[in-house]
């Protein structure tokens, strides 16, 4: 799997950090791109769960970021950062994730497989094994995120379309999205 994908985050966080503002590190499981060590002070790290199958996240925060209202107010934070989370959640979740974010947030920053696994949820779209979120359930295009974009408010201002891998970690060549958007 591609590393480029934290380079990305990062070069998005660091631009944003020129600004005021809090940035919102979501679904920031153990912040494999360390993300809040840019500036431990402004960014924070949000996510679902305190843990999946054992393993700490290291979340400032705790909060359902595609069900919940999130605790900010309208416009006080700079950037939020999904970094390989939107693939976890439905269709509908993820527009309403970048609605919310779209409410609290001037940027945005996405990094996204399309993972092409088969589907690992039952037909409630939950988890056989997992909690919700833990794992893959959306197969995340270009047309869905473009629209879902769309739809929450955002204009793109750089879309990359990525090799995220080669083959050795899904069994097949995957492509990705990175994506910043105002």
């Amino acid at each position: 799997m591609t590393i480029a994908r934290f380079d990305f985050q990062r070069a998005c966080v660091e631009n944003a950090l020129a600004e005021d503002g809090i940035i919102l590190n979501v679904g920031c499981n153990n912040d494999p791109g360390a993300i809040k060590f840019l500036d431990v002070r402004r960014v924070i790290n949000c996510d679902l769960h305190a843990e999946i199958m054992g393993v700490p996240h290291v979340a400032d925060m705790l909060f359902d970021a595609a069900r919940d209202r999130w605790p900010f107010e309208d416009g006080t934070v700079s950037l939020v950062v999904f970094g390989d989370i939107l693939e976890h959640l439905s269709e509908d979740d993820i527009r309403a994730a970048l609605t919310e974010a779209r409410r609290v947030s001037r940027g945005v920053c996405i990094t996204v497989p399309e993972d092409p696994r088969p589907e690992v949820l039952d037909h409630n779209g939950h988890s056989y094994k997992h909690p919700r979120g833990a794992v893959h359930q959306t197969i995340v295009t270009e047309e869905l995120l473009r629209r879902a974009l769309q739809d929450a408010g955002w204009t793109v201002s750089d879309w990359q379309v990525v090799e995220y891998d080669d083959g050795r970690f899904w069994g097949e060549r995957t492509m990705g999205h990175f994506v910043e958007a105002r």
